[in-house]
């Protein structure tokens, strides 16, 4: 098999995989999403997600640091991971969909989420609860998204997650612990500015 081939058939696993992870995150949010809302994705990665949106008719503008788009339909948003180029209060929705721990400042990026949603705030973490969840959470995360050098891994657990909420003057209107791969932990936090 040529590197050619090798390589194309890495990307239409990854297509395909990303378009599966999509399916589910978009079961875990779409009770919550309000009709016709505006969404921000921060960090819309491959675009399956943000693709998702738009063909439940929702108004999305897609947002990350890098052009990872795996299909034609996303319009991506560069962005510095600093400052999102919105006025506030612009989304009814903003998105972080396991993203925050991406980030070398998920502090700042998590104000900037709130600082332009009118309302709702969703997120999926990766969390841990010890030590050694914590570096094989790190291993996995950087096996499935093919990032080995330059991931900064500022995995949060759930009470730290929560702190910085609380710090930003939203609420938890909603979490949610899920399994993934039987031994791994993320949360869905559905938060709401006070």
């Amino acid at each position: 098999m040529s590197i050619k081939n090798l390589l194309l058939l890495i990307k239409t696993f990854l297509k395909i995989k990303d378009k599966k992870r999509a399916v589910t995150k978009l079961r875990l949010f779409e009770n919550f999403i309000p009709k016709k809302a505006s969404i921000v994705d921060i960090g819309a990665g491959s675009g399956q997600f943000s693709l998702l949106l738009q063909k439940a008719s929702y108004a999305v503008s897609s947002v990350d640091i890098k052009d990872k788009t795996n299909t034609q339909n996303i319009n991506l948003i560069h962005y510095d991971g600093s400052t999102l180029p919105f006025p506030p209060a612009c989304f009814d929705v903003s998105m972080l969909i396991t993203v925050l721990h991406h980030c070398p400042n998920p502090e700042r990026v998590f104000k900037e989420a709130v600082r332009v949603s009118k309302n709702r705030i969703f997120i999926l973490e990766d969390v841990y609860s010890n030590m050694v969840m914590k570096y094989l959470t790190w291993a996995m995360d950087s096996l499935v998204n093919l990032e080995f050098f330059s991931h900064p891994h500022t995995n949060k657990s759930e009470k730290e997650w929560e702190i910085l909420f609380s710090k930003n003057d939203v609420q938890v209107l909603h979490k949610q612990k899920l399994k993934v791969l039987f031994i791994f932990a993320q949360v869905l936090y559905i938060l709401e500015k006070k």
